[in-house]
């Protein structure tokens, strides 16, 4: 066993510095900032600190023999709910086809919804 801090990636892993109020997660799918980012999240809100969720898509092709339709909004709302138990409450889905956005035009332009603000997305779904 690899003892803490002394494995092959060891020195190349640096704490995220957390000198900052507000942040904005953009990812492709619903569940994907759950499997990667979810207790960071949680441990930034309970700072205090402002984290906002920006998903391309609604993930409407992700379950197997489930129609789009009844998928996509099955999805949006797990990743609300999923959201909410880190602390997040400002959700948006730009609504992107699921497995249609790699050579598509960027979504958003690169820094638009850091300043633009939570406020400012309007499928936030406040």
């Amino acid at each position: 066993m690899v003892p803490p801090g002394r494995g092959r990636y060891a020195s190349a892993m640096q704490p995220v510095p957390e000198d900052w109020e507000r942040a904005v997660a953009v990812v492709a799918h619903p569940d994907d900032l759950e499997y990667g980012a979810a207790s960071a999240v949680a441990r930034w809100t309970g700072q205090g600190k402002q984290v906002s969720y920006v998903l391309v898509t609604r993930g409407e092709a992700g379950i197997a023999g489930l129609p789009p339709e009844r998928c996509g909004p099955l999805r949006e709302e797990e990743e609300r709910r999923s959201a909410a138990v880190v602390g997040v409450s400002d959700v948006t889905f730009l609504s992107h086809a699921d497995g249609q956005v790699e050579g598509a035009p960027p979504p958003i332009a690169p820094g638009a919804a850091a300043a633009a603000g939570p406020s400012a997305h309007a499928d936030s779904g406040r």
